[in-house]
């Protein structure tokens, strides 16, 4: 029986039931079959190359993450309450007693469990508002209120 080449191998991370790719790996992934290697697979499938970047896009995803669970009504107040949230978890809040532990506790609070991840790529240090606001200032979507009913 004839062993199935390398494109035949990974079908399934693009054509199997049910299959979930992000945009554009299929081609990254295929190119990067094509390029004899040339290229690293990291730079085909637009991922980090080293491991300061995959930290820092670790941090960012967590940070993203802690956003979903703030409400504001528009970016500004919302990379405000985010920070403020953040360096009251770091400062006075269960990062004090979590620190050395790898995984927050089963029944933690979800926004809780995103800044102990986050805060776990920044070695505890929170971001200045202005590097908060550029990772997660599209998280906070402007809400525009409806305008008054007309008689």
């Amino acid at each position: 029986m004839a062993r199935p080449n390398l494109y035949e191998q990974f079908a399934f991370l693009w054509d199997g039931p049910g299959a979930r790719v992000p945009p554009g790996w299929r081609e990254g992934f295929m190119k990067w079959l094509d390029e004899t290697n040339s290229l690293s697979l990291e730079r085909c499938l637009g991922l980090p190359s080293t491991k300061a970047k995959r930290l820092d896009a670790l941090r960012a995803g967590w940070l993203c993450e802690a956003a979903r669970y703030i409400d504001a009504p528009n970016p500004t107040q919302g990379v405000d309450q985010l920070r403020r949230e953040w360096d009251t978890f770091v400062s006075r809040g269960p990062w004090r007693f979590w620190r050395d532990d790898e995984h927050p506790p089963d029944d933690a609070p979800r926004l809780d469990r995103a800044l102990f991840y986050a805060s776990k790529f920044t070695g505890g240090k929170t971001l200045s508002g202005r590097h908060l606001r550029r990772i997660v200032g599209h998280a906070f979507p402007e809400k525009r209120q409806a305008p008054p009913p007309t008689v």
